[in-house]
């Protein structure tokens, strides 16, 4: 399936009702409730915890640009989605009742976006959070299009009609804070999909969660490596600046592309790096029904 067959199908099940399987799931209380209600009962261990947080939330203010610490929290929140993605089928295995639910008249497929929905189901409130900041920046990728324009304007003022620079205004940042929030969503898939198949592939739990935090690690390295290789190639071997390699790790190649590179050299590697990625999201799923399935 693709991206936006997965992510359809995911909130189809968070809004329908009756599904036994994500049912089953919500059933299954995530390894950090117990960690947290263990804590908030320990007086001291919330009051050492509070104040370690504090003395490191003013330490970033105070000596980390915004940039870095935005990046800190999206590695936070990666692991954190590793943690509970990673036990979705390896510990059906573990009690033995993988079998039995597929004995269900569920097909593999409605299985795990079902279990993927159910464990994901606890974290909707900052899955939320993240999609409003998702939007703020989308804006920020269309606002960051207009200097394409202004370029065009200056350079070509005598041969572009007024008329196509207005049209091109208007859409062109719609495009751009659209191709953010598709890639965005595409790269969020992709990464649940090598959590769920370090799930099918391995054997215990414990394997799982050490699994999913190195295969977080790796897909997120290529997708960084693939998008700066473009960008140095497309600027004719420059280097990258080590901001933008940080801002390409938080937030993707799309703000970058339109910032470095003119439209029509944008537009390709936004498409190569889309379709390569998209490849990966299908292969990946084919692979992982067929795997449970066995």
């Amino acid at each position: 399936m693709s991206s936006w067959q997965n992510l359809r199908r995911l909130i189809g099940v968070w809004t329908g009702e009756n599904n036994p399987i994500f049912l089953r799931e919500l059933a299954c209380a995530p390894n950090w409730h117990s960690v947290a209600w263990q804590v908030g009962r320990s007086t001291g261990a919330a009051l050492v915890l509070g104040g370690l947080l504090c003395y490191l939330s003013l330490a970033m203010v105070c000596f980390v640009s915004l940039l870095h610490i935005a990046l800190a929290l999206l590695l936070v929140w990666w692991l954190w989605l590793g943690q509970v993605l990673a036990p979705v089928v390896v510990r059906e295995r573990e009690q033995r009742t993988w079998d039995v639910l597929r004995l269900t008249p569920f097909s593999a497929e409605t299985i795990l976006l079902s279990k993927a929905a159910g464990a994901l189901w606890p974290l909707r409130h900052s899955i939320r959070i993240m999609q409003g900041v998702i939007v703020l920046f989308a804006i920020c990728a269309g606002i960051v299009s207009l200097t394409n324009i202004s370029l065009l304007a200056s350079t070509n003022s005598a041969e572009v009609p007024g008329p196509v620079i207005c049209g091109v205004t208007i859409v062109l940042p719609l495009v751009s804070a659209a191709a953010f929030l598709i890639d965005r969503a595409q790269h969020y898939v992709l990464m649940g999909m090598s959590v769920l198949a370090v799930s099918v592939s391995v054997r215990s739990v414990r394997a799982a969660r050490a699994g999913a935090i190195n295969v977080l690690f790796a897909v997120w390295l290529v997708d960084v490596s693939v998008a700066g290789a473009l960008l140095v190639h497309a600027n004719s071997g420059g280097h990258l600046d080590g901001e933008w390699l940080v801002f390409l790790a938080a937030f993707g190649p799309t703000i970058p592309y339109l910032a470095e590179l003119p439209v029509w050299q944008a537009a390709l590697c936004m498409a190569g790096t889309l379709a390569a990625r998209e490849i990966a999201v299908r292969l990946l799923w084919r692979w992982m029904v067929r795997a449970v399935q066995r």
